[in-house]
C-alpha cells in the first residue's frame, strides 16, 4: 500500500521522528515544499530521520482527521 501525501504528515507528526530507510517520491515533495527535514542517521548511509517543519505543522493542524 502506498502513503498518501497527507499519510506520511500524519505519521511525522504522530511519531515526531520517522526514519526511512527507502525512497518516497511523496517525502521527497514534502521535503521540497519546506513541511519536513531530513537529516542523515549517523552510522547508517541508507536511514533518513524526518521531522516537521512549523509549516509542516501547521498543515497537519489544518487537516480533519
Amino acid at each position: 500500500m502506498k502513503r498518501s501525501f497527507a499519510n506520511w504528515l500524519r505519521a511525522i507528526a504522530d511519531c515526531g521522528v520517522l526514519r526511512v530507510t527507502f525512497d518516497s517520491d511523496e517525502l521527497v515533495d514534502a521535503w521540497e515544499l519546506g513541511l519536513i527535514n531530513a537529516s542523515p542517521v549517523a552510522g547508517n548511509d541508507n536511514a533518513l530521520d524526518f521531522r516537521l517543519t512549523d509549516a509542516g505543522r501547521r498543515a497537519v493542524a489544518g487537516q480533519v482527521r
